[in-house]
């Protein structure tokens, strides 16, 4: 039996405004909650950050799938947790925006 190709997938949702302090650890906390309760089978060992430059929740998971439209599928199901999850602060996901990319 052939196994599937699993992906290290970053995913990010952003806050739309400065947060509070300890807005974005609370975010943080409550994303994870709610990937281990609701994504467990499609997000696979997540673990979140909180980056403070861009006022970001990041989530780190491995995610699965035969072809690109399921793991897509399953990165969108994802994303869909994550701002749901955060919904009482206002955040827009990494899938709707793109910053520039700077040199190093």
């Amino acid at each position: 039996m052939t196994e599937m190709p699993a992906f290290q997938v970053v995913l990010a949702i952003v806050a739309e405004e400065e947060p509070a302090p300890g807005e974005l650890e609370a975010a943080a906390e409550v994303v994870l909650a709610a990937l281990q309760r609701k994504a467990a089978s499609i997000a696979m060992g997540p673990v979140v950050s909180v980056n403070f430059e861009r006022s970001s929740v990041e989530a780190e998971c491995t995610v699965s799938g035969e072809g690109a439209d399921e793991v897509h599928g399953k990165i969108a199901r994802i994303f869909d947790v994550m701002l749901a999850a955060a919904n009482s602060f206002e955040y827009y996901s990494s899938r709707t925006e793109r910053p520039e990319l700077a040199l190093a």
